[in-house]
């Protein structure tokens, strides 16, 4: 079973990433509120739900037709994103029931192409290899500021 929630209904938005403890700026309506200024289309919450746990995917849906049948396409903003799961049972069978119950919702919409920018530091794209053609493009990297902060005070100059 699935919902859609759009980028209006705020609270609702809010109260399923609060009740999955997702924190992560990207996945916010906020955030998305900012992207859509960069990336204009329609910004929705994807919230799966069975017996094997929940997943949520945000991602903006595009017109990619401008005339006759209207097209779409789906993708995440600048950033990081893609689908988080909350895994109660079986991690492999959540994953393919929500990818089934996606693609669904994307023939019923005519949706015809899906760009993900996976979560390196969630490491989302694992879940969904079997599925899509993941590609990494970019790297990503991290800097301690702990330890710049430690050597910033042991050579700095005391009067």
């Amino acid at each position: 079973m699935y919902e859609l929630i759009s980028i209006q209904e705020r609270s609702r938005w809010k109260k399923i990433l609060d009740t999955l403890h997702i924190t992560d700026i990207y996945y916010t309506n906020q955030y998305f509120l900012g992207a859509l200024k960069l990336d204009p289309g329609e910004a929705l919450l994807f919230h799966y739900k069975d017996g094997d746990g929940e997943v949520v995917y945000p991602f903006i849906k595009r017109q990619v037709s401008e005339q006759g049948a209207s097209f779409y396409d789906v993708t995440t903003p600048f950033g990081y994103g893609g689908p988080l799961l909350k895994v109660e049972c079986n991690r492999a069978n959540l994953a393919a029931n929500f990818r089934e119950a996606f693609r669904t919702y994307c023939q019923s919409e005519k949706i015809i192409a899906e760009y993900i920018r996976f979560h390196p530091l969630k490491e989302n794209a694992h879940d969904f290899q079997s599925y899509l053609k993941v590609s990494p493009l970019f790297e990503t990297y991290t800097i301690n500021l702990k330890d710049i902060e430690a050597s910033v005070k042991k050579n700095s100059i005391k009067k």
